[in-house]
């Protein structure tokens, strides 16, 4: 079945090979790579008036409340840092253009929606000029992945 749906995951490779330290020295030379920041995704939407953005959250046998914030110029972030899947907030949002009372009903929604659900961070973003940008990934606040030579990490 059609459907508007966009899936994707990001791969990141270190291609480098792996070079030996001079004699003498204590020195890494592997030509490794950290990771400290990887966003899944970042969608960019052109001005479109007023911008809402949903989330889920809840708490032990009340899961998923539907939670509505009016986006205005600047940043709001929501996240978990819990290592786990938990009830208390959901790795997922959805960004509309319409109002609370009529959202179900019409307008536009776009919906982000993360398969790891223990370490990540969404962040939306108005300008100025009322453009919004999501981002979403995995948390940088607890994140750093070593990345040797020839390996990948998706």
């Amino acid at each position: 079945k059609d459907s508007d749906a966009i899936s994707r995951r990001n791969i990141v490779r270190n291609p480098s090979k792996r070079r030996n330290a001079p004699n003498g020295t204590n020195r890494d030379h592997d030509n490794s790579v950290r990771l400290h920041r990887l966003m899944s995704s970042t969608v960019d939407f052109h001005t479109q008036g007023d911008w809402n953005l949903i989330s889920l959250s809840g708490s032990w046998a009340n899961e998923r409340h539907l939670r509505m914030q009016t986006l205005t110029q600047g940043r709001f972030v929501f996240e978990s840092l819990r290592g786990a899947s938990s009830h208390q907030q959901n790795p997922f949002c959805a960004l509309t253009n319409s109002p609370e009372s009529t959202v179900e009903r019409e307008g536009d929604v776009w919906a982000f929606s993360l398969v790891y659900s223990g370490n990540f961070k969404f962040e939306a973003d108005v300008s100025e000029t009322g453009r919004a940008r999501i981002n979403a990934g995995i948390n940088p606040s607890a994140f750093s992945w070593h990345l040797p030579p020839g390996d990948a990490f998706e």
